[in-house]
């Protein structure tokens, strides 16, 4: 089961996910913050992959333009960061 958990992290990793402070045995605790934040960085990486591919194949440039994946993802402008 252990090497299961790790394969995932390790597959996580390679799709640009970022794993940091969690292990296996995090994942086998059920440690809530920390699967939790798995979750959306796994979400995060398919909902920045899904404006991109949208965008390209639309065509669409001004809509975006100023503004990072991040931004578009979250709703955010510039300004607003904290």
């Amino acid at each position: 089961m252990m090497e299961n958990h790790n394969r995932m992290l390790a597959g996580a990793k390679s799709i640009g996910v970022r794993v940091e402070n969690i292990g296996a045995e995090d994942i086998m605790k059920g440690v809530p913050h920390l699967c939790l934040g798995l979750i959306w960085q796994i979400l995060k990486v398919g909902l920045l992959k899904g404006i991109k591919d949208t965008n390209a194949a639309s065509g669409v440039k001004g809509s975006t333009k100023g503004k990072n994946k991040e931004e578009l993802l979250l709703g955010k402008k510039k300004s607003q960061k904290k």
